[in-house]
């Protein structure tokens, strides 16, 4: 049994798929799991985890520049990173990027992140090393109340999951949110960054209010599409804002299962949006703005994704995926494929400890 020992002081969200892989992989008596108090001061969502006593890093974070501290020199910050593990998995993989750092070999990807999680998860117990509001956050949240969108029961992994099915008349999704361009900074040496960081979230409001608008002019009935309502969102894009009837997350998965060809674009930090692998998991036809980064594993253009660089490139796939059924089941047993052998959770974590440990077969 392989042994494997967590380091956190704390579980935010953006760590519950990888925590509830280890959960699972326990649960399954694949390794055996321990969580151990810790006074290291990674970064914000990154965790340490020894398997067998080989040291790995999980880097969750968006980007390669999230980290305010390091955002003008991100080189030797991860230089100094990479030199404490054997390994570091991270989220946002850049071959190319990582090509700046002297042991670049060790940043290997992690899969596609989506907020989900598992029932009985370490993450979402009473944690005595963190403060009383977060604790109290996370006890609300076990509750399994329908009304509540952030419930554990919302997100467990298993309500994400849908088998490829053919559909006569194809729907199409698309449902975001937009992100209000206030970033400030007090410090002058980090304004640029801060004023860069406003121009991308401009963008990205931007591209999602053109594609729905788009979109609903198109499809019409066969398109649901809008944006979460939210004080910047009523405010900016009224007429773009969706009933909360379809952003509950509950009733968005249900949504997304009922939909066809579902589509993403990017995220902050030029990031895999969240809900690209959420469409991954209920193995729909996805069209995806360009990615800037990449997945473990073979998730391709043309044969997990179509891939747009303007609204009308994205028209344009959507129409032949509607015109073509044999490419748009194709595309969903592609995706089925891919989310059962690398992204459920179990599997996320079996694929760190293949490459930690260099096992080739193991016997389950």
């Amino acid at each position: 049994m392989i042994d494997c020992k967590i380091y956190s002081k704390s579980f935010p969200y953006h760590l519950w798929q990888v925590l509830a892989g280890f959960s699972m992989l326990h649960q399954q008596r694949i390794i055996k799991l321990s969580f151990v108090e810790s006074n290291e001061l990674l970064p914000h969502l990154m965790f340490r985890v020894s398997i067998n006593q080989t040291s790995v890093i999980f880097d969750l974070n968006d980007g390669y520049d999230d980290f305010r501290e390091a955002h003008s020199d991100y080189v030797d910050f991860y230089n100094n990173l990479l030199s404490s593990c054997s390994f570091l998995f991270k989220r946002s993989f850049s071959a190319l990027i990582n090509s700046e750092f002297k042991e670049s070999s060790k940043v290997r990807p992690l899969c596609l992140y989506y907020k989900t999680t598992l029932k009985g998860c370490e993450s979402h117990k009473f944690n005595f090393n963190i403060d009383l509001k977060s604790n109290i956050v996370t006890q609300v949240r076990r509750i399994p109340i329908k009304s509540n969108e952030k419930s554990f029961a919302s997100l467990d992994y298993r309500n994400f999951e849908l088998a490829p099915k053919h559909s006569e008349q194809p729907k199409i999704l698309f449902l975001a949110r937009m992100w209000e361009p206030n970033l400030k900074n007090e410090n002058p040496n980090m304004q640029a960054h801060s004023d860069l960081k406003n121009e991308e979230r401009h963008i990205i409001n931007e591209t999602r209010a053109k594609l729905i608008i788009t979109c609903r002019h198109e499809f019409g009935s066969n398109f649901i599409g809008g944006v979460s309502n939210d004080a910047y969102s009523a405010k900016k894009y009224k007429q773009l804002v969706a009933s909360s009837k379809i952003t509950n997350k509950f009733n968005y998965m249900k949504i997304v299962k009922n939909s066809d060809i579902c589509i993403a674009n990017m995220g902050l930090h030029s990031s895999n949006g969240g809900k690209l692998p959420e469409y991954v998991a209920a193995s729909k036809c996805i069209v995806t703005e360009k990615l800037h980064y990449e997945a473990p594993g073979e998730f391709v253009k043309n044969k997990n994704y179509l891939e747009y660089e303007s609204v009308d490139k994205c028209i344009e796939n959507i129409n032949f995926l509607i015109e073509n059924p044999d490419v748009r089941y194709q595309m969903m047993l592609n995706n089925f494929k891919y989310y059962n052998d690398y992204l459920r959770p179990d599997r996320i974590v079996l694929e760190v400890l293949f490459t930690t440990l260099n096992v080739t077969n193991l016997n389950f």
